[in-house]
């Protein structure tokens, strides 16, 4: 018996998570295929340095980075330069928050390199907390990061509280907590101070989506799509295509998440769309209705294997493996050559209803009930049983 899906969000705010994809790198100038480059302080040359490129991000320990950044007495611009890049290519906020919070308890560096160092060390924290949120039940975790992103925000306005840096991050901490309001003042103010920056127009799409202002969201996201073609990345499509389904407009919001998943293979939250939309499209009377149907679980199944914390993968897997065949209790005679099944017992089936015998056999009831049958016991299948006489 074949479910109905429909695309869900977690507390309705799956556009919340967009704007968190692009918090890393809110404000700072560095390219994503940029090297990190660490000055050696010890020596006569003072032009030698440590290289570390992107593609060996990866592989390199925080502890590693880390320890390096505190040997050669790194510049603090060094210290944010090194997590953004870790973030960038490991996409773990943890390593980056660490290497952030040893630089914060540094010393010296200029009004500037203060003032960024605090205000990326609270979008980091912020950042741990969304994805120590995606992966945990309890709330504690998540509130002591949002507590240190909000201390490393104070000192950072202490220094300059007109860095708009600082804005975004406060932004975000307002966005997390639910407090729309505030979140769209510092929003709007880093929109009418530095321009139409993305993730400044992120965070407001993310605002009107949660405020159920379907349209402006999507708006928002097109102006972002729009304006940094290469840098919104698949996030921006997934919330986009979010937008487009709340507003009816299925076909674009299956584009937007085949877009996303041009750009990012393995972006789960494309997957998960992209597959509840193809099976709640599907034609039960198609004859390539289990050869969809089978692509579509695998996709899903495929973005259950990349995160297995997904609450809205477990969801709509556990809504397909539930709903998808109910047994009926009782044996069932099929004689080869015929649509006539016979059961040991009453069978509350209807006509249209999809039903399977056996393991890979699978049909449509066309006629229930039969003149010569007044129990019940009997109904007529679409299709004429080709295997052998059996009973199961």
């Amino acid at each position: 018996m074949a479910a109905e899906y429909t695309l869900t969000t977690a507390d309705d705010g799956g556009a919340r998570d967009v704007v968190m994809e692009d918090a890393a790198t809110a404000g700072d100038e560095l390219t994503t295929n940029a090297s990190l480059k660490i000055p050696i302080s010890s020596g006569s040359n003072k032009d030698l340095f440590i290289e570390i490129f992107p593609e060996e991000m990866p592989e390199t320990p925080s502890s590693t980075l880390l320890q390096v950044l505190k040997d050669e007495e790194a510049p603090l611009n060094v210290w944010a330069d090194a997590a953004l890049l870790y973030i960038q290519y490991k996409q773990h906020a943890r390593e980056a928050s660490a290497i952030l919070q040893a630089g914060c308890e540094r010393l010296g560096g200029t009004r500037e390199e203060r003032v960024r160092l605090f205000a990326s060390a609270g979008i980091a924290h912020l950042t741990q907390a969304q994805q120590t949120l995606d992966r945990t039940t309890g709330s504690e975790p998540k509130d002591e990061m949002r507590s240190m992103a909000d201390n490393r925000f104070t000192h950072s306005t202490t220094i300059d509280n007109l860095y708009p840096m600082t804005w975004m991050g406060k932004g975000m901490l307002n966005l997390s907590a639910g407090l729309l309001e505030q979140a769209r003042f510092f929003f709007d103010t880093t929109l009418k101070e530095c321009g139409r920056v993305l993730p400044a127009l992120l965070g407001l799409a993310a605002v009107l989506y949660l405020e159920k202002n379907y349209e402006g969201a999507q708006g928002m996201y097109a102006e972002a799509m729009r304006l940094y073609p290469n840098k919104s990345g698949a996030a921006t499509r997934v919330g986009f295509g979010l937008a487009c389904y709340r507003l009816g407009q299925v076909d674009r919001a299956k584009a937007a998440f085949a877009r996303a998943l041009d750009i990012d293979p393995e972006n789960v939250d494309a997957m998960v769309g992209s597959a509840v939309l193809d099976m709640a499209s599907l034609d039960e009377t198609s004859e390539e209705f289990n050869s969809l149907m089978e692509k579509a679980i695998k996709m899903m199944s495929m973005a259950n294997l990349l995160d297995h914390s997904n609450a809205m993968v477990q969801n709509h897997l556990a809504n397909h493996y539930f709903w998808k065949w109910t047994p009926m209790s009782g044996t069932a005679e099929v004689t080869q050559g015929t649509n006539v099944v016979k059961g040991s017992q009453p069978i509350p089936l209807e006509e249209g209803e999809r039903i399977r015998i056996g393991t890979d056999f699978e049909t449509y009831v066309a006629e229930y009930g039969d003149n010569a049958d007044e129990e019940g016991n009997t109904f007529r299948m679409k299709d004429v049983w080709k295997g052998p006489s059996t009973g199961t």
